[in-house]
């Protein structure tokens, strides 16, 4: 079963509207649906060995992310039954719940999102986006800004290495874990200047702003056309739409 482009776009957009509609417990059901979806069909599957390792790593992080939200909430908000803990403190269900709502929400969105990506070469995703009609420069933009964010850890990596050459102890705990991150702020965003104005020096001199189409290797191609499989996860998409609407109009 092939999944192109513009099928995979419809069904992470009906997705992202489906975490809005589904409960909590459902989101829940949704996620594990989805981690299990990436493994069983191939067109989901990362499309590399470092794209693999950085989904499961942000898989792992957004649940250690979404259990604190949790436990926050529910220490925080005083409504609903109130389960006493050691040390005097109290856990509200209100409050869980509404980390679990808003928790679950964040993990579909997130896997939505990285199913798409992670499967998605991104020159295959710019072309697509040139053939439904995208102007160039904005599709460059985006292939741009996409290729910088996957090369963000390798950068961030390579500067926590410098810094250690230095002596700097930045991986040695938590605490040093947190200091060592204003340390790479600086050269992170002043390598990424430097390079986007080289890029924008490349392109200008190649000629990029007098109005040529990009061209990409390989021959497999990302045409902007309709299929079945879109205008089905468009239409759901457009009920989910509705159906926000008619609720929030009826609250």
């Amino acid at each position: 079963m092939r999944f192109d482009v513009g099928e995979k776009l419809s069904l992470t957009l009906f997705l992202l509207l489906l975490s809005i509609v589904l409960p909590w417990h459902l989101n829940g059901v949704l996620f594990l649906l989805l981690v299990l979806f990436r493994y069983a069909f191939r067109p989901f599957r990362p499309v590399s060995d470092a794209s693999r390792r950085r989904s499961s790593a942000l898989a792992r992080y957004l649940a250690i992310v979404v259990l604190l939200m949790t436990i926050v909430n529910g220490l925080l908000i005083k409504e609903g039954t109130l389960w006493p803990l050691p040390g005097g403190f109290t856990m509200s269900s209100e409050g869980v719940t509404f980390g679990l709502r808003t928790g679950m929400r964040l993990l579909v969105i997130a896997m939505s999102l990285l199913l798409f990506f992670g499967s998605t070469p991104i020159p295959r995703l710019a072309q697509f986006l040139q053939s439904v009609g995208w102007p160039v420069q904005l599709v460059m933009t985006l292939l741009l800004t996409l290729h910088f964010i996957d090369t963000v850890p390798d950068r961030v990596s390579l500067i926590f290495t410098a810094q250690e050459a230095r002596g700097a102890p930045v991986r040695a705990n938590i605490l040093a874990r947190t200091k060592a991150f204003f340390l790479i702020l600086s050269p992170l965003l002043l390598s990424g200047i430097v390079e986007s104005i080289d890029r924008s020096m490349a392109l200008e001199l190649r000629g990029f702003h007098g109005g040529a189409k990009l061209s990409f290797r390989g021959d497999e191609t990302s045409r902007g056309r309709m299929t079945m499989v879109s205008m089905l996860f468009l239409i759901l998409s457009i009920l989910c739409i509705v159906w926000i609407i008619l609720r929030w109009l009826l609250q």
